[in-house]
């Protein structure tokens, strides 16, 4: 459960005036039984701030599964909410990203169930995977609802990606669009070769019409889409070559990615990789190596190495090319950019590390070039078996403008409990140069919030297990002080007030 300290300008109005129809208070409840290594079953329900819980079913989302592994030639089957990653991703791969250098490598394969409260990123229906020696089949069945706004003649605008519930014009927009997809997958893989076919259809029960704006001009339209794709590869201890190439029934688009790694010594690899990703193809679940969201309207290249010159040394560089063909939004022609990102880590024992990153943008915005560096320094420090230090420094500059801060975490561990702290210090004059922080959070949580504006951030965290580590509680205290306003947000998120204080908690019990 979050409960926020503050009170934001939606609820001080009623819902027939644009204000928020629940509480302020996000709450979810989990639950997950396994039954030695065969069965899997999963539950979860989720309610953010400012939904409504009474009147609204409950949690605002509910989510399940039921998954079956290794039972015969039957390898997984899933009943309820799955994801899946096949081939190189331009057809389908439901997975996490960490950007640009996780991409680089192969999604993962096959079907997972979905544990997270996630409202957007999975498939409902059921899924299941046969396997034979060599040879793995695929198949699936999804039907969900979408959240849509919807144009006048009742055909879909915008499918939305926000998973809010708070206000009359948001609960309107809930579950406006039905989609049922189904779809499969066969792989042969046989001494390091592997060679895979993916497709899906899907239909909505409403018509798409993103309008008539320049960058929505290749957007999706109509209700039946197929995508479909090969995906190719080879893996030897020193070398591997991989890629996948898929065409899409809504304008007829192609899109292509191939890679190549090559492992020079013990301590040296260099890679490649090449993406076509022409502007009429469009797959609604792709995600793979790209510097935009969707897989669409992109060529680009890109060179990496990774290095061990020495013990105790990691490093890793790339440097990306890209060039979007179509207009993209705020842009009003074809656009091309570049990359180049730095990052090592060194530690001297066992005790001390340091890490530095650092990575220069072209990227154009509003019919203009922006030129971006980001730097970010961290040392880490071990002291003994219950403490260690953390100091990090992180700044962003876009063009003349610039934006820094400075952070110091510490943490305490002992036996069953543990305990954590971080102040930061920011100043980022606006929201094109803010700067993103890692700051501690409860088990199975990730934040990385933004900061702009000038202030000081304040995390504190703690952990206690007990009953032989079966309970576990968890508490977390978040603090910002802005220093060059006085208001916070704006619209109905309006915070009247410099301070922005919330706690969570979570409890976590292994029966």
């Amino acid at each position: 459960m979050d409960i926020p300290l503050y009170y934001r300008k939606g609820y001080s109005y009623p819902p027939s005036a644009g204000g928020y129809n629940g509480n302020p208070l996000y709450h979810k409840i989990k639950y997950r039984m396994t039954s030695l290594k065969h069965v899997d079953l999963g539950m979860q329900a989720e309610k953010d701030q400012g939904e409504p819980f009474r009147g609204n079913k409950g949690w605002d989302s509910y989510g399940g599964y039921l998954m079956l592994r290794d039972i015969g030639c039957l390898r997984t089957v899933i009943a309820g909410d799955f994801r899946m990653g096949f081939g190189e991703g331009l057809v389908v791969n439901s997975g996490f990203s960490t950007g640009k250098s996780s991409l680089m490598s192969r999604p993962s394969q096959g079907f997972r169930a979905k544990r997270g409260t996630d409202e957007v990123n999975y498939f409902r229906g059921v899924a299941l995977t046969f396997k034979f020696k060599s040879l793995s089949l695929s198949t699936w069945f999804s039907r969900r609802r979408h959240d849509a706004s919807l144009n006048d003649d009742g055909s879909v605008k915008t499918i939305l990606t926000s998973g809010l519930h708070r206000t009359n014009a948001e609960l309107r927009k809930k579950n406006n669009l039905i989609g049922n997809l189904v779809g499969g997958n066969l792989l042969w893989m046989y001494k390091g070769f592997h060679l895979g076919a993916t497709g899906y259809f899907q239909r909505f029960h409403r018509e798409l019409s993103p309008g008539d704006a320049l960058y929505r001009a290749i957007y999706p339209r109509g209700q039946n889409f197929g995508v479909a794709g090969v995906n190719y590869g080879y893996t030897h201890p020193w070398f591997s070559v991989a890629g996948e190439t898929a065409y899409s029934s809504d304008n007829r688009g192609w899109a292509t990615l191939n890679r190549i790694a090559w492992k020079a010594s013990a301590n040296y690899t260099l890679s490649g990789s090449y993406r076509f990703y022409s502007y009429q193809y469009y797959s609604f679940y792709a995600s793979a190596l790209c510097e935009n969201s969707d897989i669409q309207n992109e060529s680009g290249a890109m060179l990496r190495l990774d290095a061990t010159p020495v013990s105790g040394l990691s490093l890793m560089v790339y440097a990306d090319f890209f060039y979007n063909p179509w207009p993209r939004y705020s842009l009003t022609h074809s656009s091309k950019g570049q990359e180049f990102t730095t990052n090592m880590e060194y530690a001297w024992d066992n005790n001390n590390k340091i890490a530095v990153r650092y990575q220069l943008k072209r990227k154009e915005k509003s019919d203009r070039m922006q030129l971006h560096n980001r730097l970010r320094l961290r040392y880490t420090r071990q002291v003994g078996e219950h403490w260690d230090f953390q100091s990090m420094f992180n700044l962003h500059t876009v063009d003349a403008t610039a934006g820094y801060a400075f952070s110091g975490r510490v943490r305490y561990r002992q036996g069953v409990g543990q305990a954590s702290a971080m102040l930061s210090y920011f100043h980022a004059p606006n929201y094109d140069a803010r700067i993103y922080a890692y700051e501690p959070v409860l088990t199975e949580m990730f934040r990385y919030p933004s900061l702009y504006g000038c202030g000081y951030r304040l995390t504190v965290a703690a952990q206690c297990r007990l009953w032989k580590e079966r309970i576990a509680l968890e508490l977390l205290y978040g603090m910002t002080r802005y220093t060059d306003r006085d208001v916070q947000s704006s619209g109905m998120q309006e915070i009247r007030s410099p301070w922005k204080n919330d706690i969570s908690v979570q409890l976590r019990l292994r029966i």
